[in-house]
């Protein structure tokens, strides 16, 4: 299912060159307080895996709510929660990052950037990664498309600018990670635009937290990669790299490779060709059904 995506025609409360800046200063404001508290009251939890990522989406989650339904005064689904119709974006979303991922491991084995040492089959870490990735996306998905892209899309801003400051913003935040240089931000930046470019046709959330949930934990837990720079202990595969290459993306793992953007690339113009197809097919069926009611209005009217 397709919306429209114009201009919303409700004025905010506050524009959004103050209203994401805010919520950005919510959010890390917030967080900091329940770190402190965690850490102070905590402290035996403090180091478990979900614990701090829980933290996180608590943060979120409490600013969003605020945001959306105290200063900005919209449901909180409008971030782009809507199920029916969108069912079929979660498997995907799946797809898309099997196929990403599937194609970069192929090349980097094909070209002997990575060797595989040994295959291991740890299922209890397998899933406590998959629920850790499921907050991960959740999160990132509700800052960066659900909130920050949503709102400048309801400006008179053009679309492709919002998408590339919202990208921006999610590169941005990664610039501390271990192995991150150049390559990796260009990386991460066109990984914002991919997981965006749907939400500019569809204002719908389920296929970037798809893509996004599953582009980390095949990379990470399932190929042994590491993620944004995060080494993860416990994957399905454990690999070796003979040498640091722009195919295999060294230290910061196969999303600080030049191999990577291309592929996102090549991703993100199939992605937007797709759900614009989707929008524009919607739109001559609601067309069609539009005139074939004014017809039969007519004739019953005759």
């Amino acid at each position: 299912m397709i919306v429209d995506a114009t201009i919303n025609s409700k004025k905010y409360k506050i524009p959004a060159i103050w209203s994401i800046p805010i919520y950005l200063v919510l959010i890390y404001g917030v967080l900091f307080c329940f770190h402190e508290v965690a850490y102070t009251y905590f402290r035996n939890l403090y180091g478990l895996t979900l614990f701090s990522p829980a933290l996180i989406v608590m943060a979120v989650l409490i600013c969003t709510v605020f945001m959306m339904c105290v200063v900005d005064r919209k449901p909180f689904l409008d971030l782009g929660f809507a199920w029916k119709g969108y069912q079929k974006d979660v498997f995907l979303g799946f797809l898309t990052a099997l196929f990403l991922l599937g194609v970069g491991m192929a090349i980097c084995l094909l070209t002997n950037s990575v060797e595989i040492v040994s295959v291991e089959w740890h299922p209890g870490e397998l899933s406590l990664y998959f629920l850790f990735f499921i907050l991960v996306a959740f999160t990132e998905e509700i800052v960066f498309r659900g909130y920050i892209l949503r709102r400048m899309l309801d400006t008179r801003m053009n679309h492709w600018c919002s998408l590339l400051i919202s990208s921006l913003l999610f590169a941005t935040i990664h610039i501390s990670n271990d192995g991150f240089n150049w390559l990796a931000f260009i990386s991460l930046l066109m990984a914002g635009v991919m997981l965006g470019v749907s939400y500019i046709y569809t204002r719908n959330l389920w296929f970037p937290i798809s893509l996004h949930l599953f582009w980390n934990w095949i990379q990470g837990p399932i190929l042994g990669f590491e993620v944004s720079g995060i080494m993860l202990d416990g994957s399905l595969i454990k690999q070796m790299r003979p040498v640091d290459n722009l195919i295999n993306g060294g230290a910061f793992g196969f999303e600080g490779s030049l191999l990577c953007i291309i592929l996102i690339v090549i991703a993100t113009f199939m992605i937007g060709y797709y759900y614009r197809m989707q929008r524009d097919t919607q739109a001559e069926i609601e067309n069609t059904l539009t005139l074939l009611e004014k017809e039969v209005d007519e004739e019953s009217s005759n």
